[in-house]
């Protein structure tokens, strides 16, 4: 039993921590805030204990070890004088299937439980990789692919594939740099040192030599990195690679596990079955890209790139020159192949398929692009030929993506019929994905988008106009468009056009924030969102390293003469 006098007097040194703490509160909130700088947790730790100090000295009868000796005595009292709290009642949780994803906290994700003695990968042993060039142009385009994983909580690892920086290595880790390793000048030889730094901390690299077929046709590094990592580097519990490319964000977590057979548009003969998605051995998933099937057998005459192949080839022996009369790459038929085969990124495959369709890949690449003039289309068309050679068919999905604004397909439908059943504002420079299933997965900004604000003012985005330094400490960040730039447009395709540029705008700018908090010094940090993209060269006014060939800093903060935007 405690006595009156012991509990008045616990009262009483209550009465008195509470004036301590309130002090040290108060003195806190209205201190100076120290921004995120390498070093900037010492300072803050640091200024806080002087605080505590400070409190202490204004309080000549407690110091801090008092302060801590009061709370634990406090604690003692109260158990004994306050009454007990009744238990809250609890309430079992609802079992919900959910993917490793979900539990990160993405709510956009909805998955069903696995069919019984389907077989079914995991989240976690996916490994995302895509393959980029060593120029400073693809290099922030690798670190937002990096950063936009770890902003969604991608589960499994992600490896970017980086070929081209050196003639070769040599001993420890002195390196001979190619005088044309970066294609836009890199201006200081420490751009090599930003391939291996990102703010992802997951983020891994692999180095590839320079290919010779690359230098021919420069796709073909694509699926020469490729094979190059799934030779060498490729780990057993890597259960499904998903091959991307660098310049694509995600906008949710990328998942393996089964999902409602609602949650996509897809072919014919797959739609109407839930877990679509789930990659298997022998049975791939990936995008629907409009490219048709031109070198099959039959059907070479039903696409754009006829009289390329007429040229070169005759077009009812292509898959045979490509793949050889014994392979059933060659004996498909169109129709089949434009059900299974027209495709591109991102790709689904199995960890048993994934070396088979890299080694044909590349083997088909070179003449593949021969044959179609080195067309853009040349390493899809071989990767559709090498899947098909191996015989394994893809689920074709129409609605992981969203890139040309022009395309019927894609995530497009979802995300225009979203603004017309979901009426709520929506900011440009904070824009959130809508609809759960009904949403796409990642933007593929690889055209030309441009769109007008409520004042007439043009807004584009090509990812050839971002400065290519944009990673360096002192280069401002992008000029964002207006944040209403979205809830101002009249009719949903312009809200979808405009939702997909803030998502870009808003993401780069995120990524550059949180690549240069990390590795830049506070007196060096340049934040300020000042760069304007614009359609047309740029006349340069202000010269030196902020002349960007496709952007200028904002002129109204530099006081600069005024230029057509829009000529």
């Amino acid at each position: 039993m405690v006595s009156p006098k012991i509990v008045r007097g616990g009262k009483f040194l209550l009465m008195t921590i509470a004036i301590v703490i309130a002090g040290m509160s108060f003195r806190n909130r209205h201190h100076h805030r120290v921004e995120h700088v390498p070093g900037a947790n010492n300072v803050i730790h640091n200024e806080n204990l002087q605080n505590v100090q400070n409190v202490a000295h204004h309080q000549p009868d407690i110091n801090v070890e008092e302060v801590e000796r009061l709370k634990q005595e406090i604690q003692l009292l109260k158990r004994h004088t306050e009454p007990p709290s009744k238990p809250k009642p609890t309430t079992p949780a609802p079992k919900i299937e959910n993917t490793a994803a979900e539990n990160a906290g993405n709510p956009l994700l909805v998955t069903l439980k696995p069919k019984d003695g389907a077989y079914q990968p995991k989240d976690k042993n996916i490994h995302i990789i895509f393959s980029s060039s060593c120029s400073l142009f693809q290099g922030w385009q690798s670190e937002l692919l990096f950063f936009s994983a770890m902003h969604v909580n991608q589960p499994g690892r992600i490896t970017r594939l980086v070929s081209a920086c050196h003639d070769k290595v040599l001993k420890g880790n002195e390196t001979t740099p190619k005088p044309d390793f970066v294609v836009d000048k890199a201006k200081k030889p420490d751009d090599l040192k930003q391939i291996f730094m990102s703010s992802n901390p997951n983020a891994k690299v692999f180095e590839t030599p320079t290919f010779d077929e690359a230098v021919a046709f420069k796709f073909a590094n694509k699926p020469f990195s490729m094979l190059s990592w799934a030779r060498t580097e490729m780990q057993e519990d890597d259960e499904v690679v998903i091959l991307l490319d660098p310049d694509m964000i995600l906008l949710k977590p990328l998942t393996v596990q089964p999902m409602s057979r609602k949650s996509f548009i897809t072919d014919p003969v797959s739609f109407g079955e839930d877990g679509i998605n789930v990659p298997r051995p022998k049975r791939a998933v990936a995008q629907h890209y409009p490219i048709g099937a031109a070198w099959t057998h039959d059907g070479y005459k039903n696409t754009q790139h006829r009289d390329k192949l007429d040229r070169k080839y005759n077009g009812s022996n292509f898959a045979v020159a490509v793949c050889g009369d014994a392979s059933p790459c060659a004996h498909i038929k169109n129709s089949e192949a434009v059900q299974y085969y027209a495709l591109g990124p991102p790709y689904f495959v199995h960890h048993s398929d994934v070396l088979p369709i890299a080694t044909e890949w590349a083997k088909f690449t070179p003449p593949v692009a021969d044959l179609c003039e080195r067309d853009l289309i040349s390493d899809m068309w071989s990767y559709a030929m090498a899947a098909a050679h191996h015989e394994v068919p893809h689920t074709q999905i129409e609605t992981f993506m969203l890139s040309s604004t022009k395309s019927t397909g894609e995530g497009w439908p979802w995300l225009r019929n979203s603004f017309e059943t979901d009426t709520r504002p929506m900011s440009c420079h904070n824009p959130q994905l809508r609809g759960g299933i009904h949403s796409p997965t990642l933007i593929h900004y690889c055209q030309n988008q441009n769109l007008r604000d409520s004042t007439g003012r043009q807004w584009m985005f090509h990812k050839g106009h971002v400065p290519p330094h944009i990673l360096d400490c002192d280069i401002p960040l992008l000029k964002p468009p207006p944040d209403n730039f979205i809830d101002s447009q009249t009719n949903k395709e312009d809200k979808a056009t405009a939702f997909y540029l803030c998502q870009i705008y808003a993401h780069i700018n995120m990524m550059a924030t949180a690549y240069k908090q990390k590795y830049c010094a506070r007196a060096e940090l340049n934040l300020s969102k000042v760069v304007f993209l614009h359609q047309h060269t740029n006349p340069c006014y202000m010269k030196g390293k902020w002349c960007f060939p496709y952007a200028t800093v904002e002129p109204e903060r530099y006081d600069l003469p005024k230029f057509p935007y829009d000529a």
